[in-house]
């Protein structure tokens, strides 16, 4: 049977699917167990708070590593077998022969990333990173544009970033302070050298 434990910040929109079509009728016939786990759970005070602005500046919020850590830990005192996967762009492609491999390993943890990413102190705890399938870009289409909108998104500096990645990248400021120029070219150096090592096979084709 395999297990698999999905830490996300919205346990509701991960939850509905699991009874229908296929994934429901695996449950059904013991061959999928499926917990799903709040990240939110694991964050404290009174308002739980899971996300900070990035170090060194930049529009955009990253997930903290406090309540993210926490809940890997809890996750791995349960399975401590279970692989801790991270679903995030800058993993490798997640085709037939990743589901394969990772349907081999019987256990494991499905990390949920969100906003602009994590904290990279949390990639201690994370055994491999995957890119979502194209049904999750889509969604993230979906909600990207919903983030341009002026009633879903919190800040004008949000929308603008959203509606003009390109541009916001060099002119976007956080409310902690700006970032460096040095700091925003260091920045898109290390791009194409995550792409080129994550996934080459996207590095060959730009």
């Amino acid at each position: 049977m395999l297990s698999v434990e999905v830490l996300t910040l919205f346990p509701r929109m991960i939850a509905a699917p699991l009874d229908e079509s296929i994934l429901g009728k695996a449950r059904e016939k013991g061959l999928l167990r499926v917990q799903v786990t709040d990240i939110r759970e694991f964050a404290g005070g009174r308002h739980r708070v899971t996300d900070d602005v990035p170090y060194g500046g930049g529009a955009g919020m990253v997930m903290k590593p406090e309540p993210l850590v926490a809940a890997i830990e809890s996750a791995k005192a349960r399975e401590p077998s279970a692989r801790v996967v991270l679903l995030s762009p800058q993993g490798r492609r997640f085709d037939q022969r990743a589901a394969q491999e990772l349907l081999a390993r019987e256990k494991l943890i499905l990390v949920c990333g969100r906003y602009e990413g994590v904290d990279e102190r949390v990639l201690e705890w994370i055994d491999e990173a995957c890119s979502p399938a194209a049904s999750s870009r889509r969604w993230r289409s979906s909600t990207r544009w919903l983030g341009s909108c002026r009633e879903c998104s919190a800040t004008p500096r949000a929308r603008w970033r959203r509606a003009s990645p390109e541009k916001a990248f060099w002119r976007a400021r956080s409310t902690r302070g700006r970032p460096s120029s040095a700091a925003a070219r260091f920045r898109r150096s290390c791009s194409p050298a995550t792409t080129r090592r994550s996934r080459p096979g996207a590095a060959s084709r730009r």
